[in-house]
C-alpha cells in the first residue's frame, strides 16, 4: 500500500491464499443443477425433495458457509425442491434476521419456484411464509389469542418501552432510590440509564434468566448494581402484568407484549396446547436464514416447533455473527448440531476472487477455522470485469480529502465503468461525522445517495421535525421558543430579517398601546390569538410580516378540527401535510436536481416513514392517542419500518453502517474510516451495567470460573474478535470491487491494522 501518495494498489494473494471462480448471483444457485458438484449441498436437495418421507428427527440440516458461499440461495433451493416433494407451501416457515433478509428469500425463492415447481401449481401451494422470528411468534400468539376468544395483544414498540421504564425509574428517583448504589441515583429519571436497564431487562428474558439469577451473579461478583437490576426487573415484571392484563382473572390474554415477552410467550402457547400447531395451522418445514444472528429465546421457540414435528434446515455463519451486543448467540447452531443434526459446509465464494480473498485475509485471523477463507482456485477466469484494482486502497491526510477520493472513485465507476449507482455502496463502521462529510461531498458533485437518513429515525429530518411541532402546539401551549420554531421552520418559512421586524413591530405597537410585553411574548400571542394579523399589524406591514404567522395559524387549525372530529392518528397526519402543500413543492425541488433537490428527496423520503410509523402505531395501539404518538416519534432510535415491495424512489449510492449491511450485497463497495481508534474500536460496549460481560457470564459458564482479570483478557478478545467480523462483513459485500480508505495524517489519526493486514 502507498499510505500517503494516494495511488490505489490491487490485492496480492499472500501464500496461504488460492483463487477461485467469480460467481455472480444468478438462478443457477436456485436450482438442484447449481449444486451438483457439492456433495453435501446435492444431498441437502434430494432430502428436501423426500422430506414427507422420512420422520421430522432425521431432517435436521446445519449449513456452515462463510459470507457469500451461497448460504441462501441454498435454502431457498431447499424450499422448492420441498415443494416439488409435495409438502404445502402455506406449512412452510422461512425466517429471515431483518426485514432485508426477508425481501431477499423472498425474492430467491420466487425465482426458484419459478424455475423448479411445475407450471399450473396452485399458488397457495407454492407460497411459502417467509418473516422474522417476532413475526412468527406474533402469528403463533394471536391464534392463541383467538382459540381464547380474545383479542390479539400489541407489541410495544422500544419508545413505549422507555417510557414504561422512565416512568418507573422516576418514581424510584423521587424516593430518593434507595435500592440503587448512591453515585447512579443522580441518573434515575435520565433517558439514557432507562435505555441500558431496559437492554439489560431484554438481555434476562432472551435467555429466560430469573430476577434472582441476576441478584446472585450480582452478589458473586461484587456488581451492586446488578442487584439493583435484579429487584428492578422483578418488580418490573408485576407491573407489567397488572398493566397488560384486561382483567383481575389470572387466565386473561395479555394486551401487550414487548418484543422479548412475545417470543417467550409464543413458547408458552406452544408448550400449553400441543395442538396449536396442527391441521391447517401445522407447520412441517422451519428454514432459519443467518442463525448466528438470533437470540437463544427465538431459537427455543424454533426448537419447540421442531418438536411438534417440524423438520429444520438452518444457515449459521460464526463469521458474520455481529450482533451479540444485542444478544444474539451461536446457541441455537450448537443445539442442533448436538441433536446430530447432519452438517455441510459450502467452501466456494461466489464473488470475485480479489474481493472475496480480502474478506478471506481478514477472516484468517478470527477463531477457529472456517474452510471458505482458504478459497479454492479456479484458473481462466478474469478476476474483475472493470479495469481497476479489483481491491485497492487510499489514505490521505484529512476526512474531507477521504470523501473526496470516496467520491471521485465513485464517480468514476459510474460513468467509466457504467456501475449502476444502486450496485455500490459506501460502508462505515457507524453512520456519524464521517458519512455526513460524505453525502455533503456527494451531494455536491451529483451522487445520488440513500443515506444515513434511511438508517435514522424520521423525526430527525426538519421537515418531519415541523409536522410534529404543529401537532404538538395544538396538544399543548407553545412556549416562546416553540413558536420561534414553528414560524421559523420548514412550514412557517419567516426569514430571519422579517421575523426580526415582526418582532419589533409588535413590540412598538405593544409600547404604543400602553401595554409594553417582550417581543416574542408578542409574537406568541398573535400566534395563538383571534384577531386577525390585519388588525393588528396594520395594512402596512400585513403580508411580509404576517404571512409566516398565517400559514401556521391555518395549519394548526386543521390540526384541532382533525382531532375534533375524532380522527385517526393517521388521519390527523394526512390532513396536515395534504394541507401544507409540501408534496407539491417538495416535487418541484427534487426534479429540478443539485444540492437541494437530494435534501427534498431525502425530506419525501422521511415523511414516507413518518407515515409507515403512523400506519404502525395505529394498527398496533388501536386506542393509542395523538400524544402518545408524537411521543413515540421523539424518543424514536429506529428508521422507519420498511414496507414490502417498497423500493427506493430512484437508483443511488447505498451508505451503510457496517451492522446495517447484513443480507446486503453490491457490485462495488468502499469501506471507509478505517481508522486506529475507530474500526476497530477501542473500547468494550460496557456502560454503566457491563452488560457484555453480564453476556458473557450468560452465555459462556467457564467466564464464572476466571478472575476478575482474565475475564477482562477474554472479554477483550471476544470484542476484538467482534470488530473483525465487523469488517469482515463490511469487505464481503463486494461482489466485483472494493475500497479501503482511512486518514493517515502523520500524527494523532493512523490507518487501522486491518488495512495493514491486507497491503
Amino acid at each position: 500500500m502507498t499510505a500517503n501518495d494516494g495511488s490505489a494498489r490491487e490485492l496480492r494473494p499472500g501464500p496461504r491464499i488460492r483463487w477461485t471462480r467469480a460467481e455472480p448471483v444468478r438462478s443457477a444457485g436456485l436450482s438442484p443443477e447449481g449444486w451438483a458438484q457439492d456433495a453435501g449441498a446435492a444431498a441437502l436437495l434430494e432430502a428436501a425433495r423426500t422430506l414427507s418421507q422420512r420422520p421430522a428427527r432425521e431432517n435436521r440440516w446445519l449449513v456452515r458457509g462463510g459470507p457469500g458461499t451461497g448460504k441462501s440461495m441454498l435454502l431457498s433451493a431447499a424450499v422448492s425442491e420441498a415443494i416439488v416433494g409435495g409438502i404445502w407451501g402455506g406449512r412452510i416457515a422461512v425466517l429471515g434476521s431483518s426485514a432485508r433478509s426477508v425481501d431477499q428469500l423472498r425474492r430467491f425463492i420466487a425465482s426458484a419456484i419459478a424455475a423448479n415447481v411445475p407450471e399450473g401449481a396452485p399458488a397457495a401451494s407454492v407460497e411459502p411464509q417467509v418473516r422474522t422470528v417476532h413475526s412468527l411468534a406474533f402469528a403463533i400468539v394471536a391464534m392463541a389469542a383467538s382459540h381464547a376468544g380474545a383479542p390479539a395483544p400489541r407489541l410495544l414498540t422500544g419508545a413505549e418501552h422507555d417510557a414504561i421504564f422512565r416512568q418507573a425509574l422516576l418514581g424510584y428517583s423521587e424516593d430518593g432510590g434507595q435500592q440503587w448504589p448512591e453515585q447512579v441515583r443522580p441518573a434515575l429519571a435520565t433517558r439514557g440509564f432507562a435505555r441500558e436497564l431496559r437492554d439489560v431487562v431484554l438481555r434476562l428474558t432472551e435467555r429466560n434468566v430469573a430476577p434472582d439469577e441476576l441478584a446472585e451473579l450480582g452478589a458473586e461478583h461484587r456488581r451492586p448494581l446488578w442487584e439493583s437490576a435484579a429487584h428492578f426487573a422483578a418488580r418490573h415484571e408485576q407491573e407489567m402484568e397488572l398493566r397488560t392484563a384486561p382483567s383481575a382473572s389470572e387466565d386473561s390474554f395479555p394486551t401487550s407484549l414487548n418484543a422479548a415477552q412475545l417470543v417467550g410467550r409464543a413458547i408458552d402457547e406452544l408448550l400449553a396446547d400441543p395442538d396449536l400447531l396442527t391441521g391447517a395451522n401445522a407447520i412441517d418445514l422451519v428454514v432459519v436464514d443467518d442463525s448466528q444472528l438470533i437470540d437463544p429465546m427465538a431459537g427455543e421457540l424454533i426448537a419447540t416447533i421442531a418438536r411438534s414435528g417440524a423438520s429444520v434446515i438452518a444457515a449459521h455463519s460464526g463469521d458474520e455473527a455481529v450482533f451479540r451486543f444485542r444478544g444474539a448467540s451461536d446457541e441455537f447452531a450448537e443445539k442442533l448440531a448436538e441433536q446430530d443434526a447432519r452438517e455441510i459446509e459450502l467452501t466456494q465464494v461466489h464473488r470475485g476472487p480479489a474481493a472475496a480473498g480480502a474478506a478471506g485475509i481478514l477472516a484468517q485471523r478470527l477463531p477457529g477455522a472456517a474452510r471458505w477463507r482458504r478459497i479454492v482456485p479456479e484458473t481462466g477466469v478474469p478476476s474483475n470485469p472493470h479495469e481497476v484494482p479489483a481491491v485497492s486502497f487510499r489514505t490521505e491526510r484529512s476526512a474531507s480529502e477521504e470523501s473526496a477520493v470516496v467520491a471521485d472513485y465513485l464517480l468514476r465507476m459510474h460513468h467509466v465503468h457504467e456501475v449502476p449507482w444502486d450496485r455500490m455502496a459506501v460502508v462505515f463502521r457507524t453512520v456519524g461525522d464521517g458519512a455526513e462529510l460524505l453525502q455533503r461531498q456527494c451531494d455536491s458533485v451529483g451522487i445520488p445517495i440513500v443515506d444515513a437518513g434511511a438508517e435514522v429515525p424520521p423525526a430527525e429530518d426538519p421537515m418531519v421535525r415541523a409536522l410534529l411541532d404543529v401537532i404538538e402546539s395544538v396538544l399543548r401551549t407553545p412556549d416562546e421558543q416553540d413558536t420561534r420554531t414553528l414560524l421559523m421552520g420548514p412550514l412557517g418559512k419567516a426569514d430571519p430579517a422579517d421575523f426580526r421586524d415582526l418582532r419589533r413591530t409588535l413590540r412598538r405597537l405593544a409600547t404604543a398601546g400602553g401595554t409594553p410585553q417582550r417581543s416574542m411574548t408578542a409574537v406568541r400571542d398573535l400566534l395563538l390569538g383571534e384577531d386577525e394579523p390585519a388588525a393588528i399589524l396594520g395594512e402596512d406591514a400585513y403580508g411580509r410580516l404576517s404571512t409566516p404567522v398565517e400559514r401556521i395559524r391555518a395549519l394548526r387549525a386543521v390540526v384541532a378540527a382533525s382531532i375534533a372530529a375524532g380522527d385517526s392518528v393517521e388521519m390527523v397526519l394526512w390532513n396536515l401535510w395534504h394541507s401544507s402543500n409540501k408534496a407539491y413543492s417538495l416535487r418541484a425541488v427534487t426534479g429540478a436536481g443539485g444540492v437541494a433537490g437530494r435534501a427534498a428527496d431525502r425530506s419525501a423520503d422521511a415523511v414516507m416513514g413518518l407515515f409507515d410509523h403512523a400506519a404502525d402505531f395505529v394498527e398496533q395501539m388501536p386506542r393509542g392517542s395523538l400524544r402518545q404518538f408524537v411521543e413515540m416519534m421523539r424518543e424514536q432510535e429506529l428508521p422507519a419500518p420498511r414496507r414490502a415491495g417498497r423500493r427506493p424512489s430512484r437508483k443511488a449510492v447505498n451508505l451503510l453502517s457496517a451492522h446495517n449491511a447484513v443480507a446486503a450485497e453490491f457490485d462495488v463497495v468502499v469501506v471507509a474510516g478505517v481508522q486506529e481508534g475507530v474500526w476497530p474500536s477501542p473500547r468494550r460496549r460496557f456502560g454503566l451495567f457491563e452488560l457484555e460481560l453480564l453476556v458473557d457470564l450468560l452465555d459462556r459458564p467457564h467466564m464464572k470460573d476466571l478472575d476478575d482479570t482474565q475475564r477482562e483478557a477474554a472479554g477483550m478478545a471476544a470484542s476484538a474478535a467482534d470488530e473483525r467480523k465487523l469488517v469482515v462483513l463490511a469487505a464481503s459485500r463486494a461482489r466485483e470491487n472494493i475500497l479501503f480508505t482511512a486518514v493517515d495524517n502523520g500524527e494523532d489519526l493512523a490507518a487501522s491494522q486491518f488495512i495493514d493486514e491486507l497491503a
